[in-house]
């Protein structure tokens, strides 16, 4: 069977505490940032703002606790693996903070590649610093010692499907097969390249020429894995571009908007296709049910000077009959497509979440069916490689219909509309990115997040 990560190297990069700091503050606000996703099922971004001791860190060390918290999510199931071989008994229940902290000082080990003596020492000191973990400070200490010299390799060339929790390994074999399956794997457990949206086309030429950065075929630019802060590159100030994965650019752009024309974006936070709206110069309603997530919205208006109406209110609920030219609905979902972004979506999720998500998804679409204007145009789109939540959904649609008048009919993407990444057109004329041209997974027009998006007209 493949090795999803190849054996010289973790896919993640080396990241060691010279590099970002030696304190013990980083190692255990990763450990709460940790329990705090895994318990709660919180997102990793929302974990990090719950978490009393990352709010603590600045600069560097903050950047090193999350580089630990994400590395550990993304081998978590080879490295519980690991410590569940090392461990005589398994840690009570009420240790969440030791089995984090000891999960993180194995990522430090095998994924990060921080000196063992640092990685142990450190992780050893915040643990007698926490009061919840000190009384096992002495079995991290030993532990993650045997680990250093027993189980190094064991996590880095673990099977594809210890990549993953039982049910989405499972799913995915069945859906991709074994070799793309073990291809895809290896592809989300390295971190996903940063893209960029400008609102100007031929700026964005431009400033990759300007910074060696990649323009990638449908005008995302990509950049190098060296560039530093987003807000510390040229231009950004200016409100010239905005942080958006190429995949999740391309939706917006089936909709084709003209100045003056009025769209409703349901689900918008955090904003990046609302921004592509308002470019066009189209009268934009931004729907979310997150107060905090519309600020951070608010604040990106603010830093490119776009002008969209903000609203909060359940996409599924929200506007009047016959009121937009066009509709997006960027659909809550598993988020299977962006575990290079969010390594934590697949354990924080699980197979009866998608049976949940399935009826909100519905409800969403027959809403936007509902507020659109006879011959106004709908995408929907789910940055999920599920396909109950991506093709399914829209087949039904064509299928069933809804109660009442809303009747919508399938709009086929044409190849022009996105030349260089025609392939990613699928055989009904949607969009998806979870398709793979030529069979390769990691080539750089393909390494995109999975992205399912049809586009439908009203009659």
């Amino acid at each position: 069977m493949p090795n999803p990560v190849p054996s010289s190297r973790p896919a993640t990069g080396s990241a060691s505490a010279e590099q970002f700091g030696s304190g013990t503050e980083s190692r255990r606000a990763a450990a709460e940032i940790l329990t705090i996703t895994l318990e709660d099922r919180s997102p990793l971004d929302h974990a990090m703002e719950d978490s009393v001791n990352f709010g603590r860190l600045s600069g560097r060390d903050r950047a090193f606790a999350r580089a630990m918290a994400s590395a550990a999510l993304r081998y978590l199931g080879p490295i519980d693996s690991a410590l569940e071989d090392l461990l005589e008994r398994p840690l009570p229940t009420e240790a969440e903070g030791a089995r984090a902290l000891l999960r993180i000082g194995a990522a430090q080990i095998a994924v990060l590649e921080t000196p063992v003596h640092a990685a142990v020492g450190a992780t050893v000191d915040a643990a007698k610093s926490w009061r919840q973990t000190f009384p096992f400070a002495g079995l991290i200490n030993a532990v993650l010692r045997r680990f250093a010299r027993e189980k190094i390799e064991a996590v880095r060339s673990a099977p594809p499907e210890a990549f993953l929790p039982p049910w989405l390994a499972t799913r995915w074999r069945a859906r991709f097969g074994e070799v793309a399956f073990a291809a895809l794997t290896r592809v989300q457990t390295q971190e996903a390249p940063v893209d960029l949206t400008f609102r100007d086309s031929g700026r964005a030429v431009e400033w990759a020429q300007e910074t060696g950065a990649v323009l990638l075929p449908n005008g995302s630019v990509r950049l190098a894995r060296d560039s530093g802060p987003v807000s510390a590159l040229p231009g950004f100030a200016e409100g010239e571009f905005w942080v958006q994965d190429a995949a999740a650019s391309l939706p917006a752009r089936l909709l084709h908007m003209k100045s003056g024309e009025s769209v409703a974006d349901l689900c918008a936070a955090p904003g990046g296709k609302t921004l592509q709206l308002a470019v066009s110069g189209a009268e934009v309603k931004a729907v979310d049910r997150s107060a905090a997530r519309l600020r951070r919205l608010e604040d990106n208006l603010d830093r490119t000077g776009l002008i969209a109406s903000l609203v909060k209110a359940d996409g599924a609920e929200f506007g009047s009959a016959g009121r937009f030219d066009a509709v997006l609905v960027d659909a809550p979902c598993l988020a299977t497509g962006t575990i290079r972004r969010h390594p934590e979506a697949p354990w924080i999720k699980s197979a009866e979440d998608l049976a949940e998500l399935l009826p909100i998804q519905w409800r969403l679409l027959h809403n936007a069916a509902r507020i659109l204007r006879p011959g106004g145009r709908l995408v929907y789109c789910v940055c999920s490689r599920e396909p109950e939540e991506g093709r399914e959904q829209i087949a039904r649609v064509l299928r069933e219909g809804f109660p009442g008048k809303e009747r919508l009919e399938f709009d086929p993407i044409a190849p022009r509309e996105f030349p260089g990444l025609e392939g990613l057109i699928d055989e009904t004329g949607a969009l998806d990115t979870n398709r793979s041209p030529g069979g390769d997974w990691e080539s750089t027009t393909d390494g995109l997040d999975g992205f399912y998006a049809a586009r439908l007209v009203k009659r």
